[in-house]
């Protein structure tokens, strides 16, 4: 008797940068609404020449960019010829494929890293950590320059960093985000962040006649709920400016009233950037090797408890 052998799908780990401008945000559309899975899957489908779905650590709002997104990609490797399945891809060959059919519909997304992981890595919910970096301009010049456009947020107020970092830290120690929850949103107010950097830099040259100085924030939390970081850097903008004293922001964050939370206000998306996604132990196949090889991931990370892991997304209705 011929002896057939039964294929599963390999599963890889992908990595991406993309400029969010001229996306709709993440999360594929039903219609022609260009997204940034939306033109991935696309790419992915025109290599492997059959549907192909990707799982995201995080999707991300229409304007907002990724410098280390996630997602996992089951793969099949098909010889069209022939009609059979064959050993998997080489992550270097995803990696160039999918990046030449990108370039095809976008300048605007590159893969940057591919690894071939077992069925057991999730980009969702095995992600330990997600961190994001807000970028903004503080100059009091009356426009900004065209080059520094759609990137980072242009502040024309000046800001004041230490009474930034004092709300900073203001926020590191809350529990119950509240005033931070968007209505629609179901995931729980409380929860904590686990970091918050401000730093401040002033180039050499200036485009204008005021001074121009560069504002990072970098924050980090095992999750965090829509829009949280845009309403977090809205809120250490307003105490920057003198618009929210630290004594009224005390009071803001213990406040649970609906009509209290438009005071929080949102940071535009142009901004924020995904920077990249932790993972708990995970392991990598190497393609180079024979299959039965595993290199173990040496993260310092606890497993997390199976009630702590995130409910899984409602699913899309056609």
């Amino acid at each position: 008797a011929m002896q057939t052998i039964v294929r599963s799908p390999q599963r890889y780990k992908v990595v991406l940068q993309y400029f969010g401008k001229n996306f709709s945000g993440w999360q594929r559309q039903p219609n022609d609404t260009v997204t940034v899975q939306g033109t991935v899957e696309n790419a992915f489908t025109q290599f492997i020449g059959e549907k192909t779905a990707i799982v995201t650590c995080g999707r991300t709002d229409a304007g907002v960019h990724a410098l280390g997104a996630c997602f996992h990609v089951d793969l099949m490797r098909m010889d069209k010829k022939r009609k059979e399945y064959r050993d998997p891809y080489d992550p270097s060959t995803i990696k160039k494929a999918v990046n030449f059919y990108l370039r095809k519909l976008t300048n605007d997304i590159y893969i940057t890293h591919v690894e071939t992981v077992t069925q057991d890595f999730h980009a969702r919910y095995k992600c330990s950590q997600r961190h994001y970096l807000y970028k903004i301009i503080n100059c009091e010049d009356e426009g900004g320059s065209p080059f520094e456009a759609d990137k980072q947020w242009y502040v024309k107020r000046l800001l004041n960093i230490d009474l930034m970092r004092e709300a900073g830290d203001l926020l590191l120690d809350l529990e119950d985000w509240t005033v931070f929850h968007q209505s629609g949103d179901e995931a729980s107010p409380l929860r904590t962040i686990n970091r918050l950097d401000i730093t401040l830099s002033t180039p050499d040259y200036t485009l204008s006649r005021f001074p121009l100085r560069y504002i990072n924030i970098e924050t980090s939390s095992r999750s965090f709920m829509w829009h949280q970081v845009r309403k977090i850097v809205s809120v250490l903008v307003n105490v920057g400016t003198g618009k929210l004293s630290l004594e009224e922001l005390k009071v803001l964050l213990l406040s649970k009233k609906e009509s209290e939370k438009s005071r929080i206000g949102k940071a535009p998306s142009t901004g924020l950037y995904f920077l990249r996604a932790d993972y708990y132990p995970y392991e990598i196949l190497d393609s180079s090797l024979p299959h039965t090889h595993h290199i173990e991931q040496d993260l310092d990370h606890e497993e997390v408890p199976q009630d702590k892991v995130e409910p899984p997304l409602k699913k899309f209705k056609k």
